[in-house]
């Protein structure tokens, strides 16, 4: 679930949740090349972790910036840029929602499981040999 603004405004935020992506929007400056010329970054506070990701331009004079709390309970942020970005502050806490485990690490060496706890198991298909399989084999494989 990516949080995005409520309203078009920018710096406008939902509540963000632990293991869900928090994503803050806003607009600034295209001229010139606005992949290098300008940047974004945010700087995340929890009484257990602090991080800075940097953010990104997304085109159409869009600027976004992503972060996933690890915990629950208030994070305070600080986002900046260059050019005309404006800088933004805010707060947002929350418990993660029913069903979210978060994200998936390795467990015991030769396992995965959630952040909870909670045992993954990848399921998935190969793929090297279809250029030498008919379509109809191929179309097996998604059924």
């Amino acid at each position: 679930m990516r949080l995005r603004p409520e309203k078009e405004n920018d710096g406008i935020y939902k509540t963000g949740k632990k293991w869900d992506v928090f994503e803050y929007v806003c607009h600034g400056s295209e001229d010139g090349n606005p992949f290098v010329d300008y940047w974004i970054k945010g700087h995340f506070v929890h009484a257990k972790e602090a991080v800075e990701t940097d953010g990104f331009y997304d085109g159409n004079g869009t600027y976004r910036v992503r972060f996933m709390p690890s915990f629950e309970g208030v994070y305070s942020f600080f986002i900046e840029g260059s050019g005309s970005i404006q800088s933004y502050k805010g707060n947002f806490c929350g418990s993660p929602e029913k069903g979210n485990h978060g994200p998936v690490r390795v467990a015991n060496t030769y396992h995965f499981a959630y952040e909870d706890g909670t045992p993954y198991y990848s399921i998935g298909t190969t793929c090297y040999v279809w250029e030498l399989q008919t379509d109809e084999l191929i179309e097996k494989d998604f059924k």
